[in-house]
């Protein structure tokens, strides 16, 4: 049986307002993927604040069709939210009132696992999403980046060897090592100081979560 959107938990009311939307958009759903960090709270798996949507373009979409989309979103935010601010970004736009960002991405990189449908709307793998996670914590300083990959190898029993060879498989560039994994959770748990704020629910019990499992990833390394 096919999921639906429906099935998403955790959304706050304007981002299911607009993935309700879009799910109902051709124009947008033949272009356009979910994925990231809100993907993992919508499917129950991360339980963190995250108020933006991301949408990557499918590989081998033409710049014609992803300025359409645009203008489609565009009209989408202004049908759905009458009267209240839509501000373009760099990336896509915001809703001002709640401060959610609807960011468009356009992305050449080919999955490495199939993409899962929730009605018409397709959504990043697990697979794909630790992917680009693993390549991030390597690249950026964002705690968002820290929980999720804690959060993603505890549920998939996965450890720091497979995120590099997820990493690795989709990215072909060969910067994001087990051992550059490893370097950079070290530094983070050094760092780290997680506030409660950050998770929807059972704060202190999901803080400890991902420090034992980013202790977890740091111990069972093969260096």
């Amino acid at each position: 049986m096919t999921r639906q959107i429906a099935e998403f938990v955790d959304l706050t009311e304007p981002q299911q307002r607009v993935l309700q939307r879009l799910e109902q958009l051709p124009r947008f759903t033949d272009i356009f993927f979910f994925t990231g960090g809100t993907l993992l709270k919508a499917l129950g798996l991360v339980p963190r604040q995250s108020n933006d949507l991301d949408f990557f373009s499918f590989p081998a979409i033409d710049g014609r069709s992803l300025t359409e989309a645009l203008g489609k979103v565009h009209q989408v935010l202004v049908d759905e939210f009458a009267g209240q601010k839509i501000l373009n970004t760099d990336r896509g736009f915001m809703h001002e009132p709640s401060g959610m960002t609807i960011d468009i991405v356009a992305d050449g990189v080919p999955p490495i696992d199939a993409y899962v449908p929730y009605g018409h709307l397709k959504t990043a793998s697990l697979k794909d999403i630790a992917a680009s996670k693993a390549s991030a914590i390597c690249s950026r300083d964002e705690l968002k980046d820290y929980i999720d990959i804690a959060f993603l190898t505890k549920q998939q029993n996965w450890q720091l060897r497979d995120l590099a060879a997820l990493a690795e498989k989709k990215f072909q560039l060969g910067t994001t090592t087990e051992e550059k994994l490893f370097a950079e959770l070290v530094a983070k748990q050094e760092q780290s100081n997680i506030p409660a704020e950050i998770f929807l629910r059972d704060q202190q019990k999901n803080i400890q979560l991902v420090h034992d499992q980013i202790a977890r990833l740091i111990s069972q390394t093969s260096l």
